[in-house]
């Protein structure tokens, strides 16, 4: 049995995209099963959406320690004032004063990482002249285009992952692969797949592969390698430098 704090950090790690294999499929299983675990597990995420990592778990950390305590009194023998219904109006009352101070902390500050993703972010576009990197994947980069338009994500994945295990300098692929996944909110994954775009210097989405990845920073509040990653790319010419010069103006 999974203590509370390493449910959370298996809750995390899914959430993030870094479960695979065995793990991930137990999770997927308990997900199915367990009702009260899925209800963390979406709790975990709305939080996630809302407020972003350091701020949820500030809030997931003081709800567990009203719960934990609300659990010793009931357990005591002895008849207490702290009635359920008592708990919850403190709960609540803790939980709105925190949300509270947390927003204003965010209109005080105005660079807020997650509303910076929200709100630079949009799905990439692929150009109407697009052609396979190499003819012998010229199938499987069809199919992978293909499912991207159609925002079938899950079924591109793999077909781009197949053409990086026959070519891993496919950074093209590379860079598919790591929209895609950003799409599933698999960021860790996404990450290295973008990594690999901007590694190559001859990659014709260099560019628009670093720009994704200081999205993917500010989504993980990492505001500082976001910070990183633009100002190099605020050197260069085109529609991602001015954007890359335009986010930097905000989160500076």
């Amino acid at each position: 049995m999974k203590e509370k704090a390493d449910i959370y950090e298996w809750i995390e790690s899914y959430l993030a995209g870094d479960l695979e294999g065995e793990a991930l499929s137990e999770f997927e299983d308990r997900l199915q099963t367990d009702t009260e675990f899925a209800r963390q597990v979406q709790l975990h995420q709305e939080l996630a959406d809302t407020f972003g990592d350091p701020d949820r778990d500030k809030l997931l950390g003081i709800l567990s320690e009203l719960g934990d305590e609300f659990s010793s009194k009931q357990s005591s023998p002895v008849r207490s004032l702290w009635t359920p219904k008592r708990w919850m109006t403190i709960a609540a009352g803790v939980l709105v004063l925190c949300i509270i101070g947390i927003l204003v902390n965010r209109w005080s500050s105005g660079k807020d990482p997650q509303a910076l993703f929200d709100q630079y972010y949009e799905t990439y576009s692929i150009p109407g002249n697009l052609r396979s990197p190499e003819t012998h994947f010229d199938s499987l980069w069809n199919e992978g285009i293909k499912a991207y338009n159609e925002q079938k994500y899950e079924e591109a994945i793999p077909l781009f992952q197949q053409i990086l295990e026959s070519d891993s300098l496919t950074s093209s692929a590379s860079f598919f692969l790591g929209l895609s996944l950003l799409e599933e909110n698999q960021l860790a994954k996404s990450a290295q797949a973008l990594e690999m775009t901007i590694n190559d210097e001859n990659s014709l989405f260099r560019d628009q592969a670093s720009w994704y990845r200081a999205l993917i920073y500010l989504k993980q509040n990492q505001t500082d390698n976001a910070g990183e990653t633009l100002h190099g790319l605020a050197s260069k010419s085109g529609k991602y430098g001015e954007l890359a010069k335009e986010l930097l103006k905000v989160i500076n």
